[in-house]
């Protein structure tokens, strides 16, 4: 099977790839993350979403969504586990800062600061009052925001699951 996450890894800056390194020893919530690490979850969803949507954008998605987990993750005493509180903040500051690369990858800048920026509010769209589902859904990348969830979640199979129906 091929490897979108090692071939998008081994084309990246070097300062990219030093921040992808660094997710190798980044904890998460077992609860949610079988898989422990940021780093095999990152190639994980990277994975996932290649093997079922062959698209560029979603794949860069996959290999940038949780980056800002590196700085942001820490231990919480009272729940007893791992959290990284707005890391979808801190990981399009790096989307941005690494822009230049991702176009010259062919892929829309615009489109993946979405699904990075809002990849967290989805898990809670059913919750959402009706003007921030409208909000999401209104925007013209919210069917790749929609696909990206069927891949973002944890352990290690490498199937998306069934889209959500909006």
């Amino acid at each position: 099977m091929f490897d979108k996450f090692k071939q998008l890894y081994n084309n990246a800056p070097k300062k990219l790839k030093n921040e992808i390194d660094k997710t190798k020893d980044i904890k998460q919530n077992p609860i949610w993350h079988p898989e422990v690490f940021v780093n095999i979850h990152i190639q994980t969803v990277t994975n996932r979403l290649h093997n079922t949507y062959h698209n560029d954008n979603l794949d860069m998605c996959g290999f940038l969504h949780d980056l800002g987990k590196i700085y942001t993750t820490k231990f919480d005493e009272i729940k007893q586990n791992w959290t990284a509180p707005d890391h979808e903040d801190i990981s399009v500051e790096i989307v941005n800062k690494f822009k230049d690369w991702i176009i010259e990858q062919g892929c829309n800048i615009e489109l993946i600061t979405f699904v990075v920026k809002n990849h967290m509010r989805f898990k809670y769209f059913d919750d959402m009052k009706q003007s921030k589902k409208d909000e999401l859904t209104n925007n013209k990348f919210f069917r790749f925001l929609v696909k990206f969830n069927s891949a973002d979640y944890g352990g290690t199979e490498l199937v998306c699951r069934e889209l959500k129906n909006i």
